[in-house]
């Protein structure tokens, strides 16, 4: 099962998507049994229709018994509403040349990719400059996840109150800032090391207003636990 929802959101044109299937079919004969289902979404891609809840799957070298649980599965599942059936049309089927939609849906786009283009870049920079907060580019998706400095005494007192450091960090933030930041150990991270995740989907001058509160929470953090 390849999740692939944010196929659209990749920002270094020099590394574009490559899909599983595409993969899958440069593998050889041996290969050509793989069962492979790709999601996609409406939830992300360039336009993010979060609300609206409806996403498709493409199919792969399934077996005709994974083709019945599926159509079974279908059968009696609530079905999308006609407006997020229609936004899944375009998005499989976007406007082409000639169509009197085209032009405007081309600006859109355009306008949207290079907004989340430099909002990825000025998240990455303006991390980065952040003494004891490393983040690697955001090449991709909607979401940054620095790695943020620690010290001994904050993971004590987050030991105190049975949590772990990095939601003590991103509680603090919350209550100091009013920024909210999920922690890294929501995402399995590795022992002894601390991040958070940041979307870029705010606007670019509220997105560079929070990177500035988060340099100065992080700065009196530092200072507080030294």
């Amino acid at each position: 099962m390849a999740d692939e929802v944010y196929q659209q959101n990749v920002y270094n044109k020099q590394k574009p998507f490559i899909s599983f299937r595409k993969v899958l079919k440069s593998m050889g004969n041996e290969y050509n049994d793989v069962e492979l289902i790709s999601f996609n979404s409406i939830s992300k891609g360039i336009f993010g229709e979060c609300g609206l809840r409806g996403g498709y799957m493409e199919l792969t070298n399934i077996e005709d018994e994974g083709w019945d649980q599926l159509y079974k599965l279908h059968s009696f599942e609530l079905h999308l509403n006609s407006i997020a059936q229609i936004v899944i049309e375009v998005m499989c089927d976007p406007p082409k040349v000639g169509d009197e939609s085209y032009d405007l849906y081309c600006r859109e786009y355009n306008t949207h990719y290079e907004s989340l283009r430099k909002r990825a870049l000025l998240i990455t920079q303006k991390l980065n400059t952040i003494e004891g907060i490393t983040c690697q580019t955001v090449s991709g998706s909607m979401f940054a996840f620095p790695k943020i400095n620690i010290p001994p005494k904050a993971i004590n007192a987050a030991k105190k109150q049975n949590t772990t450091p990095d939601t003590f960090y991103c509680l603090q933030l919350l209550e100091n800032k009013g920024i909210c930041l999920a922690p890294g150990s929501t995402f399995h991270q590795k022992n002894d090391s601390f991040y958070f995740c940041a979307t870029i989907l705010p606007p670019e001058n509220e997105l560079e207003y929070c990177i500035h509160h988060i340099a100065d929470f992080h700065n009196k953090f530092l200072t507080k636990f030294a």
